[in-house]
């Protein structure tokens, strides 16, 4: 890639995974990470200092207010920056994240330090970036946590999505909220990392030329793309003349490994038998998830 890039042959040694290097005092051995994030990326072990050089593995977003991991709060707001580069970066290859820490873990060594190329160094728990990531790569999900994510043009879809949060709030749901309007529109990659740890995810669509409504096409399409884990979904679409956002969106979440409960779809506004039906979905919903 140098080469490609400058122009120029410089003078390398070839390291295969698993080889191991005298350099002064200190033994490095080689352990190959293939997509974390890079096809080629290696970590690096300092026997003598029990230390693992990590590359991108383990890191994350953000410019922590200290270097280590020693102060708690420092760590419970890094998670969230973790998680997200995990998703938006990581996300698509997240089973090369399950192989890469069992690889690792088969290696016996005693690691005191994990110390990534960005992000918190972690010297006082090494081990919980480990944990997380591997939570992150299997989506865990976070205790009564509900992704709704939805665009509205005329105001129907907001107002299924306000019933249904309604009764979200009566079974003592967390909400993460996020909408595409004409005044909103929130990060793609925020959406994503709460795709990571919630318990089920609900899409609201309306019909838009006989497809998906734009903003939310590409919003479902990076979902399944990053972020396919095998969890409950319902989706909410309305029309005017005829449906069809409903059904290619159960089709979308359907084929990445979503297991779509329920499509709410009705023409116009929502009238008594949807709202019924959607307190309905909601019980669904939420014993699927607390079962």
């Amino acid at each position: 890639m140098i080469s490609s890039f400058y122009g120029i042959t410089p003078k390398f040694k070839p390291i295969k995974d698993g080889d191991t290097l005298s350099v002064g005092k200190h033994t490095l051995k080689f352990i190959y990470a293939p997509w974390l994030h890079w096809p080629e990326t290696m970590m690096t072990y300092i026997e003598e200092l029990k230390t693992l050089l990590t590359c991108d593995v383990f890191g994350g977003f953000s410019i922590p207010p200290s270097l280590y991991d020693d102060s708690d709060e420092v760590v419970a707001k890094y998670l969230d920056h973790a998680r997200k580069y995990v998703v938006t970066v990581v996300g698509h290859y997240k089973d090369f994240i399950v192989k890469g820490i069992n690889k690792l873990d088969k290696q016996g060594l005693n690691i005191g330090v994990i110390a990534p190329s960005h992000g918190l160094i972690w010297r006082h728990r090494p081990g919980l970036i480990k944990e997380k990531y591997l939570e992150w790569a299997l989506g865990k999900p976070a205790e009564n946590k509900v992704l709704v994510v939805y665009s509205s043009m005329y105001g129907f879809i907001e107002e299924a999505v306000g019933i249904f949060i309604n009764e979200l709030s009566r079974f003592g749901v967390k909400v993460r909220l996020y909408r595409f309007n004409d005044v909103e529109r929130p990060s793609i990659a925020n959406i994503l990392s709460d795709a990571v740890d919630a318990s089920a995810i609900i899409l609201g669509a309306a019909t838009y030329e006989n497809d998906v409504f734009p903003y939310m096409d590409y919003v479902v399409r990076e979902i399944v793309w990053k972020a396919s884990f095998k969890k409950p979904a319902i989706i909410i679409s309305s029309y005017g003349w005829k449906g069809a956002a409903g059904r290619k969106l159960a089709k979308v979440l359907s084929d990445a490994g979503y297991k779509v409960l329920d499509v709410v779809e009705f023409r116009g506004s929502t009238r008594y038998n949807d709202r019924e039906l959607i307190k309905e979905c909601v019980k669904k919903l939420v014993k699927e998830f607390r079962v």
